[in-house]
């Protein structure tokens, strides 16, 4: 279980780097369709924003039902929970691989079978645990970084087939789809603010597993101990676990 303690960090840093390229196409687009460069008192004062808003999406402040389920759909129309079970998976992987060489060379079959199987179920719960309040911070990020109408747009727009062809992971726009989204964008202006809004939110998985790091040894010890009580092959350092 001190693998789990060794690798928390890079979980961290995959959280941050898978949603940034999630992100990508957001910032791809913002970018061609700024015209000059932001003054310093200009980001001075996104920076506070992002952080009010950053501050309201991990915290339990209420956020109006309606925003907040836009929120969701926008979570999910650009693939975000696509892309962090992706990382996530990379990284259990290598906590997986790490755990079973720790294992006694001469470990009886069954039980090295048993302890696998509750492995694995410990995993998949820590990871659901995780992709959950992954899901709900970008939610909450969303709703509560853009205006009720803007948000509604920019959900609109990718949850449309033009917009699912801009969505991260789709194959590279051709010539007639590249002119399609940019004159999109050009007949609705204000989606741009829910694109940068999108662009600053990149850093809500980074803050999310910060938070978690000193939790989440312990949370897998205690899903671990449970599958193999389950299994009627707990250790006796389970004893202690909740």
């Amino acid at each position: 279980m001190s693998h789990l303690r060794t690798t928390t960090r890079h979980w961290i840093g995959l959280a941050a780097a898978c949603a940034i390229l999630a992100l990508g196409g957001a910032a791809d687009a913002r970018q061609s369709t700024l015209a000059s460069p932001p003054t310093q008192a200009q980001i001075l004062a996104q920076q506070q924003v992002q952080e009010r808003v950053m501050a309201t999406a991990l915290s339990d402040q209420p956020i109006d039902a309606a925003q907040l389920a836009l929120g969701r759909r926008l979570t999910k129309a650009i693939t975000l929970d696509r892309g962090m079970a992706s990382a996530l998976d990379m990284l259990l992987a290598s906590m997986r691989d790490q755990v079973l060489a720790s294992l006694p060379a001469n470990a009886p079959p069954t039980r090295k079978t048993l302890f696998i199987a509750a492995l694995d179920e410990a995993l998949a719960g820590l990871k659901a645990d995780t992709m959950t309040k992954l899901e709900t911070g970008y939610s909450r990020y969303f709703a509560a970084s853009m205006t009720p109408a803007t948000l509604a747009e920019v959900t609109r727009f990718y949850e449309s087939p033009l917009g699912q062809k801009v969505a991260p992971g789709s194959p590279p726009l051709n010539e007639a789809d590249t002119q399609a989204v940019g004159q999109y964008y050009m007949d609705h202006p204000t989606i741009m603010e829910g694109i940068a809004a999108m662009v600053g939110g990149a850093m809500v998985s980074q803050e999310i597993m910060k938070r978690e790091q000193g939790s989440m040894a312990q949370t897998f010890k205690v899903r671990l101990c449970q599958a193999l009580k389950a299994r009627g092959a707990a250790p006796a350092s389970c004893a202690s676990a909740g």
